[in-house]
């Protein structure tokens, strides 16, 4: 009972945040435009298209996580969003930048890409924690206890 209630507070916790990040970032599509752009890995008008489309796609994976509708498929966007996003701050401490991470919309000022990274591996944490609590039955675990 105690695993099925962590459980679901770390799928609603995840779905929150994310469709409070996506929200952020949707009412300010040209803020967030920016902050894609600083990041220097694509053309401005591959900014503006992301800006427009991937804060939606935060919200309606954060939102199948909150309902549980469609959870597995909104667990696997939320993971691939997370690995591009980790691998661009990433990718910006490396270089250096002194760039706002656009993590909740508003084009901050400098982001400290320590405390960035480590929010990302604690959200990967939670990512991989549902992944694993949520394998479909006869999967790997189920094929382990078999043989």
């Amino acid at each position: 009972m105690r695993r099925e209630v962590f459980e679901r507070g770390v799928a609603l916790l995840l779905g929150g945040l994310f469709v409070a990040a996506g929200a952020l970032k949707a009412w300010d599509p040209a803020g967030f435009a920016a902050d894609i752009f600083h990041y220097r890995l694509v053309p401005w008008s591959v900014a503006v298209g992301l800006s427009l489309y991937l804060p939606w796609l935060e919200v309606i994976a954060g939102g199948a996580l909150l309902l549980g509708r469609g959870r597995r498929a909104g667990l696997w966007v939320v993971s691939a969003l997370m690995a591009v996003f980790a691998g661009a701050a990433l990718w910006a401490a490396v270089r250096g930048l002194d760039i706002g991470c656009g993590c909740f919309g508003g084009t901050q000022g400098g982001a400290q890409w320590q405390w960035v990274l480590g929010r990302d591996a604690v959200i990967f944490c939670a990512c991989g924690f549902l992944h694993v609590r949520w394998r479909r039955p006869g999967g790997v675990r189920a094929g382990l206890m078999r043989g």
